[in-house]
């Protein structure tokens, strides 16, 4: 279905001036990535260069972006994980800024480059986060697609290392966690329940705090737990004034 009515965008076009045009430009992006989600990889690769021309030709720096992360992971599908991570660094060092959507692409890339070079800890980390990015702008789709994803990468991995692969020996260090997740927090600073969801997971990872929660002050007086770690507090009406408080935002 979702073919046919590209087919019928596509009957539209009267000139070479009109695949330019917002509509047919995202219908192609669209199309790249039906034939990635079809297998036809190397079809999908060849339509993802074609938006990225569109895109350059208008200007549209947002096309650009998601064309680039769309050929990363076409890469990655392919095994050319070194080029996807090439394209990944091209896309980043020119992502818009304040783009949750985006950057939980990037995180989702980087979670299957992990897995694809058996780095187990440093996927699940990579995961956690876009998994964060996403609840916290409340990007059901993007949740969705993660967890489609994740399921295949995870598969893969639980049959690698039942055939003898060990995870403590391409054990990412904390350092490259903690400078990732610093890294996401200053791109992402006005996504406030994302911030306080990052930071415990810092504390975490840090293991510097003997425990930590996220409290988000709702309208009309209730209070939500983001995130916790560490013995269960943790909850509202225990709080003991003993703490160290951060407030994040409004």
């Amino acid at each position: 279905e979702c073919w046919q009515l590209l087919e019928r965008i596509d009957a539209s076009v009267r000139s070479d001036d009109d695949h330019a045009r917002y509509a047919h430009r995202y219908a192609e992006l669209t199309r790249a990535q039906l034939l990635w989600r079809q297998g036809r990889l190397a079809e999908a690769y060849t339509r993802t260069d074609r938006v990225l021309e569109l895109a350059k030709r208008v200007g549209d720096t947002l096309l650009y972006q998601m064309g680039l992360m769309t050929k990363a992971e076409i890469c990655l599908g392919e095994g050319r994980i070194d080029e996807s991570l090439m394209v990944l660094r091209d896309a980043l060092s020119h992502l818009p800024s304040e783009s949750p959507e985006l950057y939980a692409q990037y995180e989702r890339i980087l979670a299957c480059a992990s897995a694809s070079r058996e780095t187990f800890t440093a996927a699940r980390a990579h995961y956690d986060r876009a998994k964060r990015l996403c609840e916290s702008s409340n990007n059901v789709p993007g949740v969705a697609e993660l967890e489609r994803i994740w399921m295949a990468v995870s598969e893969r991995a639980d049959g690698e290392q039942s055939a003898g692969g060990t995870e403590a020996s391409v054990r990412e260090s904390p350092v490259d966690s903690v400078l990732h997740g610093v890294a996401a927090l200053m791109m992402n600073g006005t996504r406030f329940e994302f911030v306080a969801r990052e930071i415990v997971s810092l504390l975490a990872t840090t293991d510097c705090v003997d425990c930590a929660v996220a409290l988000a002050h709702r309208a009309g007086g209730t209070t939500e737990i983001l995130s916790s770690t560490g013995p269960a507090l943790i909850g509202p009406a225990t709080i003991s004034g003993r703490e160290l408080c951060l407030s994040i935002g409004s």
